[in-house]
């Protein structure tokens, strides 16, 4: 079953844009944990982009699917520069808290997948989300999100050679007709 679907383009390359996003899943979200598959794959036809796809094919456990932190755990150094989780900090998305004791530390509760993803875009594309007959699209530079119904897109859509033909099929119906219209006027 599908899940969930973003498209995106790196401002990285991927092998480094993936880090802190397969942090974040595994991690925080705990996707491998909840028996969530996904990954991430060059979208054919589209030089730069990324679509990363999330599927259940087995019963949930743990914690489920979510796209939001939830849980509060403190971001490791290890996280920071290993997978690259540095990024989301410098980024701003990160939640910074002190302590007189351990110092300054990070965690992600209320962060959303789609803002890990937008921290690794380039500033002038967009992330894309399609679910069900919704398209949520955010512009990574300005920040603006919206939404936007698939259905009149969707509907909108036919095969050109199919329309052609019926194109072709009632223009020969008005010929047959006008025809049909002489010759019975002629009687």
């Amino acid at each position: 079953m599908s899940l969930t679907t973003f498209l995106f383009k790196p401002k990285y390359d991927i092998e480094l844009a993936a880090k802190p996003i397969n942090s974040f899943v595994n991690d925080f979200l705990q996707w491998e944990d909840s028996g969530i598959n996904w990954d991430i794959r060059p979208l054919e036809g589209r030089e730069g982009w990324y679509k990363l796809y999330a599927y259940q094919e087995a019963e949930p456990h743990g914690m489920g699917f979510t796209e939001t932190c939830w849980i509060d755990i403190e971001i490791t150094p290890e996280q920071l520069t290993g997978d690259m989780m540095v990024l989301l900090v410098e980024a701003g998305i990160c939640n910074e808290h002190k302590d007189d004791d351990i110092g300054t530390w990070y965690n992600l509760a209320d962060v959303e997948l789609s803002q890990v993803i937008s921290v690794v875009c380039d500033k002038d594309s967009y992330v894309y989300s399609p679910c069900e007959d919704e398209l949520w699209f955010h512009h990574v530079g300005t920040g603006h999100a919206g939404k936007a119904s698939m259905t009149d897109f969707i509907l909108g859509h036919t095969i050109p050679e199919v329309e052609a033909k019926k194109k072709n099929q009632l223009s020969l119906g008005l010929d047959n007709f006008s025809e049909a219209k002489e010759s019975f006027i002629a009687r």
